[in-house]
């Protein structure tokens, strides 16, 4: 079953729903339209039915599910504030499902209600004390609780803050979802991405999500360094009674893998991959990449290993899989075919879903999950292989995590560089594309030694020293002034750190010294001078992510 937030970023939007509720013998035909469209994956039609259906249901064993299939609905729209709502009147209504109450959680954690989150979490768990879901969930409520102000506009984020600066791109964005962006050379100054702006030869508006239907989009670099006006990619894309999205584009720019889902309002839409090679300046009419010759599995999102040998992708696929959606991987065979699926496994999937993968040109994995531990929505995550050949993943924290749904990275090679996409700043759900940097992280550790003013009958001390700016970036505390100390001739510090550092400073006329540090360092830091006792300073520049500086003061004592 296709129970996943967002189905419709091109892909998920996808595969014949299964309800599990049959259709109800005496139902009136708007129930039955409902029930249909929420069985084809149309979201935004199915949520409009069964909203009208409230105001006349009496029966609320009835009412119940209507109320869960309307939250549920919402969710995939990501309409978290109405599924809340909904998912509460189902409750309400003493509805039979136990899942409602992971549901509720997960709503209610997106709009920072932490404690009425906290409460639905408790209640499922009380009823679901092995699913695996809730250790996630709860783990992730408590992540978002101890970084909340972080996450949003106030400075200072230093608690899972990775240091990048994230800007939504203007020239691409438009009042529908724009999503899933892609370098197309290996210059950066091509972008190919999905859209759901409507088009004038495709003005109807999507059932499943109120929004046009999803086709690929261009943009490049002109001569003044700006994006171009994006224009849609023509045929062989784009055409009439299909969404296309969730685009790979090789190195050299001559082969495309896609998500195509073919619209059909009898039988729901399969979301396929197929792949076009262009030629002079034309992409061939697309063929569809079946791993395994298995035609009945859903393949979405692909994309490939550096050397263009392994194709990942996301299925549905309930034999071998995790739960929910799972990211696979198939082989390219002699000719040209591809091996039958491999689930990618319980470290990378979980009983959630996981989607958009991308593989950086080091080998690397990218990818998105609801059901890691994360700050809200989809997160973005990473995933090494170690020297046991197992994977090792990691959030890649805020800010390019978010309370929303953020996923479909892509980088501009080894650069901490690139675009993703996100409905972070949207209330409709609404997906915009960013850019992203990793700005050069320098660290400066800066001390003054000396001995106390004899102006000043004041403790020796040995202290350390930071501050914030207004800005949100730490930076060394305004340091001791020469006229509260007096410098010390012949004063020095020997520094040690654990990354095997071991120098020694002298410091200058006037008892400054100044050291270059390391990331995720930590220092021990002695201060002498001959005649006085040595003061001892411990540093660390350990989860910093951005340029600042660490200052110390070195206040000696003399030796009798």
């Amino acid at each position: 079953m296709l129970n996943l937030r967002h189905t419709y970023y091109t892909t998920l939007c996808a595969s014949v729903l299964s309800l599990g509720l049959g259709l109800l013998t005496n139902a009136c035909s708007s129930l039955e339209a409902a029930q249909k469209a929420y069985a084809l994956g149309e979201y935004s039609r199915a949520a409009s039915l069964y909203d009208g259906l409230q105001k006349s249901e009496k029966n609320k064993v009835r009412r119940a599910e209507e109320c869960f299939i309307l939250g549920e609905c919402y969710r995939q729209l990501g309409l978290d504030n109405k599924a809340a709502m909904a998912y509460q009147k189902a409750v309400r209504y003493n509805h039979n499902d136990d899942i409602v109450y992971l549901r509720l959680g997960d709503a209610l954690r997106s709009q920072g209600k932490f404690d009425e989150a906290e409460q639905a979490y408790a209640e499922y768990r009380n009823r679901r004390k092995t699913d695996k879901r809730i250790i996630a969930a709860e783990e992730s409520l408590q992540l978002i609780r101890d970084n909340w102000s972080e996450m949003g506009k106030e400075v200072g984020r230093e608690k899972q803050d990775s240091g990048y600066v994230i800007e939504r791109v203007r020239e691409f964005a438009s009042r529908e979802s724009d999503y899933c962006p892609m370098y197309v050379s290996d210059t950066y100054d091509v972008v190919y991405f999905t859209s759901m702006r409507k088009m004038k030869k495709r003005s109807k508006s999507s059932k499943i999500t109120g929004q046009g239907a999803s086709a690929l989009y261009m943009s490049k670099i002109d001569g003044k360094g700006k994006w171009t006006l994006p224009e849609p990619l023509g045929e062989p894309f784009g055409m009439p009674h299909t969404d296309d999205g969730a685009a790979y584009v090789s190195a050299d720019g001559h082969t495309m893998f896609f998500t195509r889902c073919p619209m059909d309002d009898q039988q729901g839409n399969g979301a396929h991959t197929y792949v076009s090679t262009r030629e002079g300046g034309r992409w061939s009419e697309p063929v569809r990449v079946v791993p395994g010759g298995d035609s009945t599995m859903m393949v979405a999102h692909p994309t490939l290993s550096p050397d263009g040998n392994t194709l990942y992708f996301v299925s549905d696929k309930e034999e071998g899989g995790m739960g929910g959606k799972d990211i696979w991987r198939s082989t390219r065979n002699a000719d040209d075919t591809w091996s039958e699926a491999e689930n990618l496994g319980a470290i990378v999937n979980t009983a959630g879903d996981e989607m958009f993968p991308y593989v950086r040109t080091d080998g690397t994995l990218y990818f998105s999950s609801d059901g890691h531990k994360g700050f809200g929505g989809l997160d973005i995550y990473k995933a090494e292989l170690g020297e046991d050949k197992l994977y090792r993943v990691s959030n890649m924290g805020l800010p390019i995590n978010s309370q929303g749904d953020d996923f479909g990275i892509a980088f501009m090679g080894m650069a901490e560089e690139g675009l993703l996409s996100s409905n972070r700043a949207s209330a409709k759900g609404i997906d915009d594309i960013y850019s992203f940097y990793l700005p050069p992280v320098i660290l400066t550790i800066e001390g003054h030694i000396g001995q106390k003013s004899t102006k000043k009958n004041t403790a020796t001390t040995t202290k350390t020293n930071t501050r914030k700016s207004n800005k949100g970036q730490t930076t060394a505390k305004q340091p001791t002034k020469v006229g509260d100390y007096e410098p010390i001739k012949g004063a020095f510090v020997r520094i040690v750190g654990t990354d095997g550092t071991n120098v020694k400073l002298n410091a200058t006329e006037k008892g400054v010294v100044s050291f270059v540090a390391e990331r995720g360092v930590k220092y021990i830091i002695l201060a002498g001078a001959p005649g006085y006792a040595n003061a001892r300073t411990e540093l660390t520049t350990e989860g910093l992510n951005k340029t600042q500086t660490l200052t110390f003061d070195a206040m000696l004592e003399k030796v009798n």
